[in-house]
């Protein structure tokens, strides 16, 4: 790996394993993970994949994971609130 590439992966891992670094990553994976990548046309299809595993890179920065499910889930709990008003 480049030095370039060791840093940018190194400050991921400082930002994304904070609670507000999880709490973004978690919801990066319900918004472009947990949905479909299937777009319209093929370039859209490709552009949503793009986005797909460059989440899935983020994520791997991440020490534990396992984690990112208790802040999706808290996630879910503000939205079904903010539907009930």
């Amino acid at each position: 790996m480049t030095n370039t590439l060791q840093d940018y992966t190194a400050l991921a891992k400082r930002i994304y394993n904070t609670e507000d670094g999880m709490r973004y990553l978690a919801y990066l994976k319900m918004r472009y993970i947990d949905t479909t990548c299937i777009g319209a046309t093929n370039d859209l299809t490709l552009y949503n994949l793009g986005k797909k595993e460059l989440v899935q890179g983020l994520i791997s920065t991440v020490e534990k994971p396992e984690e990112l499910y208790s802040h999706i889930k808290a996630i879910n709990n503000i939205t079904n609130e903010r539907e009930d008003i």
